[in-house]
């Protein structure tokens, strides 16, 4: 995804603020039970890429999103949502196969304003069974629970 939006805006920089710990994550499925010590039952994985863009020109990068998702839409992606317009966590949400990509960009009505702007990219997997020892998944070591020991 960072890839195609460096390729779709090629006079743009987007510069990847990868944290492995809140990047790489999960997050239970609705309706998904759960306590402090368990897994729940149903996951999905959620890996996010935080982008600042620059240069800020025009400023914000709600422009941006539309271009980029729009080779998804060109292959059978959907639009779950648009919420581009909302002057507060705008966002676009696409989906195909029980996966979805949204999208949250940077707003701002000020032609001066010279950034940090950010364009987030939120991949959301199906849901599915959660491992019998997925209590063991540490997001700081993902290695760890993913190596072949």
């Amino acid at each position: 995804m960072v890839t195609h939006a460096r390729e779709t805006f090629p006079d743009l920089n987007f510069d990847l603020n990868f944290d492995q710990r809140r990047d790489n994550d999960w997050s239970a499925c609705a309706g998904a039970t759960s306590t402090w010590t368990e897994a729940p039952e149903t996951i999905h994985w959620t890996p996010s890429r935080f982008l600042t863009v620059t240069p800020a020109e025009p400023p914000g990068t709600v422009h941006l999103v539309e271009p980029i998702a729009q080779a998804f839409l060109d292959h059978g992606w959907t639009i779950d949502r648009d919420q581009l317009d909302y002057r507060v966590s705008p966002s676009l949400q696409i989906s195909k196969d029980g996966v979805a990509i949204r999208f949250s960009p940077t707003v701002t009505d000020d032609d001066t304003d010279d950034g940090p702007f950010f364009l987030n990219i939120h991949v959301i997997g199906p849901c599915q069974f959660s491992p019998d020892d997925f209590a063991d998944f540490d997001p700081a070591d993902p290695d760890a629970y993913f190596s072949d020991d």
